[in-house]
């Protein structure tokens, strides 16, 4: 995929827990963690970009990954406007498991200008290769400007 231009991006592994299970310094230390990972492994555009697991964040989350990260998405559960009003801007992204909500939160974007971000952790677990080929012939046909994270943040 990063060979295809796609941005591999940070998730903390935070197994069966939430974030906000963890000390302030536990998160910290889960975060800088994940991204020298990914730093290691040549990924750094990708590198600057965290997406919370599970959405359950603790009080300090988001101070802490502003320290580390250019870019913040959680769950918000709708579009977001463009262009974002400053780099720490917290993105919304959105479950992309249920394949006809998804096309609709594409629609919304092609209509009103509006970025969206669907969630998958894994194509082939959590949703299946033909939806998604099936959500990818959509934004095709909806003529949607596909950006990775870091092309938001350049632009």
């Amino acid at each position: 995929m990063a060979d295809n231009g796609w941005d591999i991006s940070a998730h903390p592994n935070v197994q069966a827990s939430y974030f906000s299970d963890y000390s302030p310094d536990e998160q910290e230390a889960l975060m800088k963690k994940t991204q020298d990972f990914l730093h290691d492994r040549g990924f750094e555009d990708g590198a600057r970009h965290l997406l919370v697991p599970k959405n359950v964040l603790g009080a300090n989350t988001f101070d802490l990954a502003r320290e580390y990260y250019d870019t913040v998405f959680s769950f918000g559960g709708g579009p977001n406007a463009v262009p974002l009003a400053r780099k720490d801007t917290i993105v919304s992204r959105v479950n992309g498991k249920n394949v006809e909500e998804t096309k609709q939160f594409i629609d919304y974007a092609s209509d009103y200008g509006q970025l969206v971000v669907p969630l998958f952790h894994e194509v082939g677990n959590d949703i299946n290769e033909s939806d998604f080929e099936s959500l990818l012939e959509h934004v095709e046909k909806r003529d949607v400007n596909v950006i990775t994270a870091s092309d938001l943040l350049d632009e």
